[in-house]
């Protein structure tokens, strides 16, 4: 489990983030959707790039791990509580929220299914066609 006392320590930005100090349109649209979605990949990617061309591409998963999970799941916590600064309660902070909920829950399934295809080599539509 992640322990927040890990990010209690952080400076600069990144703490303003965590403790929902940041503009929710800046935690949301730079964080959250920019950095943790679309450049989260590349930068993991980027980071593995040693580790393959050393031939140890396994040992990559940590940094896949905490690129493409751990980030997200910090960014998504300062949306969070960027949203609940908000003196008023607009449609625009629920629907935040809404995203926030959905797409962490669509990417735990993703994230499960990828380990058990690994664990079991049991593809997704594999494990459809097998309950059908």
């Amino acid at each position: 489990m992640i322990s927040p006392m890990l990010f209690s320590k952080m400076t600069g930005p990144f703490r303003k983030l965590w403790r929902g100090e940041q503009s929710l349109p800046k935690a949301f649209w730079l964080y959250f959707i920019l950095i943790g979605i679309l450049l989260a990949p590349f930068i993991a990617m980027v980071c593995a790039v040693p580790f393959v061309l050393l031939d140890q591409p396994q040992a990559a998963w940590p940094v896949f791990f905490a690129t493409l999970f751990v980030y997200p799941v910090f960014a998504a916590v300062g949306v969070w509580r960027s949203a609940n600064v908000y003196l008023f309660k607009s449609p625009k902070v629920y629907a935040v929220k809404v995203i926030y909920v959905v797409g962490t829950k669509i990417a735990v399934c993703i994230i499960l299914l990828k380990i058990v295809q690994r664990l079991t080599g049991v593809t997704f539509i594999g494990l459809l066609k097998s309950l059908s």
